[in-house]
């Protein structure tokens, strides 16, 4: 394991489609497999059979330097959403993937359940993980569940955690010791009232960065109940 910076890439790829029932200006092929990613990444009953629905995919594909990488997912999933209400369609976020539910408010990077999913599929390691930050040139994350700790407890740092790397990254490299608040998860967590809530309840972490499993190993320094009790 190294704790050396995380690397920097050159070019970051955003990736989103719009599946409809008829074609748009062209017919793109859709990556093979999808359906069970989308079943197990949560995607809800109703949204599953408007997918089932639609045979036609376009694809919103942009290649983009890194420093541009969060503006360019809000303007990507901005006109996908664009196109897919005006034919009826559905949006595939293929980063993850799973298919985007039109946002109530205005769409925004703070809230980063929006763009990131947090996993429990590495359980069996005493972890959990993230999807969907690749995207945003950042490693995943694995953050160690501490012997005896809650899992959802971890979970919703984990959230927290999210929220700040969208937030700092790449002006700040994520390696190294860090806080994360109870605000932090509320905005992970997608909490329209985040920014209401205070910033005194806190969890220390360390974060390594894996150059071997390309992944921000995280370990919780405190016990999350903390910031629920």
């Amino acid at each position: 394991m190294s704790t050396t910076a995380v690397p920097r890439p050159g070019q970051v790829d955003v990736m989103y489609a719009v599946v409809t029932t008829s074609p748009l200006e062209r017919d793109d092929p859709l990556p093979t497999g999808l359906e069970p990613l989308l079943r197990r990444n949560g995607t809800n009953q109703q949204l599953l059979a408007m997918w089932r629905e639609r045979q036609h995919a376009q694809l919103l594909l942009r290649s983009v330097p890194l420093a541009d990488a969060g503006e360019t997912h809000l303007r990507t999933r901005a006109a996908a959403l664009t196109l897919a209400a005006e034919n009826d369609g559905v949006v595939v976020d293929l980063a993850i993937p799973r298919l985007v539910e039109p946002p109530v408010d205005e769409l925004s990077l703070a809230h980063s359940d929006a763009w990131v999913m947090v996993h429990y599929e590495v359980a069996d390691r005493g972890a959990i993980g993230s999807r969907g930050l690749e995207s945003f040139g950042l490693p995943e994350l694995c953050v160690t569940v501490p012997e005896g700790a809650d899992p959802a407890m971890c979970g919703a740092v984990t959230s927290g955690l999210t929220h700040r790397l969208l937030a700092e990254w790449p002006q700040m490299d994520p390696v190294g010791p860090a806080v994360i608040t109870l605000r932090d998860i509320a905005f992970g967590l997608g909490d329209p009232q985040a920014a209401e809530i205070g910033t005194e309840r806190r969890i220390r972490v360390e974060i390594s960065y894996d150059d071997v499993a390309h992944e921000l190993d995280v370990t919780l320094v405190d016990d999350p109940a903390i910031l629920f009790a």
